[in-house]
């Protein structure tokens, strides 16, 4: 949601561009000062010069040619309490699957074929009661942990993982609490189709993730890439589950965005039926 603060704006952008001082929004394609903040915790502060911004923690957003940094005041840096705080609702949350998190958890591609096992075996039941071990987990952390400790660095901590595989268990966080939450009715209605799209389709689905890894190797990190990838995931639910699990599809890769690349989610499709 596009929020103005202590600003003003001055007309249409022309092709992404506005005048020296302004930068382009594209989610109203106005050319806006600096002093305008795009979502909470993102604020920007002018075009950039041949890719470059001059403020230290500012990046580039390539398709706007926007410098905006992504974190806005400082966050409160997590506490050790909090770290030991998601190891220990993980290590409750993988007892449901018979997995003894010692030094470390499982990868996720090591913890997806548990997973896989569990649901092919149980359905949409066992999808619900994977999604009470979800919630459980998420109310575990809470909210006094979400925001300050479910990062990559601090799931790495916690996990005994490399940052890697801790972005890739942090993504998995955030969609597992969408479908979970308020994806659950849409989800669960729909759970055969978007199955079938997981276990049969997986190799256009992970196309999308590789059109996603090479535009960033190729071009560097830009929120428009992810927004790209957002409406491919979309695009192949629909293709087999209609307008529905296009919905569904379009709000995993959302959700699972905006947990690891908050800075991004003014920039991604609103997902809609």
């Amino acid at each position: 949601m596009l929020g103005l603060i202590q600003g003003f704006c001055e007309g249409a952008c022309d092709n992404s561009m506005c005048p020296s001082g302004f930068f382009c929004d594209i989610t109203t394609n106005i050319c806006c000062n600096a002093s305008v903040t795009i979502a909470p915790g993102v604020y920007c502060e002018g075009a950039c010069t041949n890719y470059e911004c001059p403020s230290q923690g500012f990046i580039c957003e390539p398709k706007t040619l926007t410098c905006c940094n992504g974190t806005g005041p400082t966050a409160a840096p997590c506490p050790a309490a909090g770290v030991q705080k998601i190891r220990s609702c993980f290590v409750d949350y993988l007892k449901n699957f018979n997995i003894t998190m010692a030094n470390s958890a499982p990868t996720l591609g090591q913890f997806v074929v548990y997973l896989n096992k569990f649901l092919d075996g149980g359905g949409v039941n066992a999808f619900k009661t994977f999604c009470g071990w979800s919630n459980t987990r998420n109310t575990c952390i809470g909210p006094l942990y979400n925001d300050d400790c479910a990062t990559t660095d601090m799931f790495a901590q916690a996990l005994g993982l490399n940052t890697s595989e801790a972005l890739k268990w942090l993504s998995a966080y955030g969609s597992d609490n969408w479908e979970c939450g308020p994806g659950f009715s849409d989800t669960s209605a729909n759970f055969y189709c978007l199955e079938n799209v997981r276990e049969n389709h997986s190799s256009e689905r992970g196309a999308c993730v590789q059109q996603l890894v090479n535009s960033i190797n190729q071009n560097g990190f830009s929120c428009y890439y992810y927004s790209q990838f957002v409406q491919c995931y979309s695009n192949v639910y629909k293709k087999y589950c209609g307008a529905v699990g296009g919905y569904v599809g379009c709000n995993l890769a959302r959700s699972s965005t905006i947990k690891t690349e908050a800075f991004c989610e003014p920039y991604l499709p609103i997902c809609s039926k």
